[in-house]
């Protein structure tokens, strides 16, 4: 994913990767870590991969979503190039779904349950609710609200199972 961000922001994996303090490499850093963080990585994780602490993940993420809110140009520029690169994997989901058999069926031998996680911040707002619409001489500026979560900040994952009897094949 580094390669990939490093080549839309134009600055160099090195130098997103290294200690330097320009606010263009910090931010481009931050955003980095906050777009780990959106795909599942942990604060721990994050510092691992970076040789950081966590708590200097978690401050900067924290940092650069306050600059997300008071919708700061350059953050949120950078942000909207680069965050299609949050990646959504069930393998590192934050909550795990134990399956145990049904005790109870119906007439027709099945049975249903239904999960529901509301959660998850919405990807496209980054849990804002809205999104900036804008233009770089300021006069249509203007906020829209996202039309993924449609202003609730939230994304929910409804899971269903149906439990029914299971096809056996016999042998000939």
């Amino acid at each position: 994913m580094i390669t990939e961000f490093s080549k839309i922001v134009g600055i160099p994996e090195s130098e997103i990767l290294s200690n330097r303090r320009t606010k263009e490499i910090v931010n481009a850093r931050q955003i980095y870590w906050l777009i780990l963080y959106k795909s599942g990585y942990s604060y721990t994780a994050i510092a691992r991969l970076n040789n950081k602490y966590h708590s200097s993940v978690l401050t900067s993420i924290g940092r650069i979503k306050g600059l997300l809110e008071i919708k700061d140009f350059d953050v949120t520029d950078i942000y909207n190039r680069t965050k299609h690169l949050i990646q959504s994997s069930m393998s590192i989901a934050n909550s795990t779904i134990t399956l145990t058999r049904p005790s109870l069926f119906n007439a027709e031998g099945k049975a249903h349950e239904e999960f529901i996680f509301d959660h998850f911040d919405c990807p496209r707002c980054n849990g804002l609710g809205y999104i900036h619409v804008g233009s770089y001489n300021d006069i249509e500026d203007k906020d829209s609200t996202c039309p993924i979560c449609r202003g609730t900040k939230k994304i929910k994952a409804i899971v269903n199972i149906d439990w029914s009897a299971s096809e056996i094949k016999k042998a000939p």
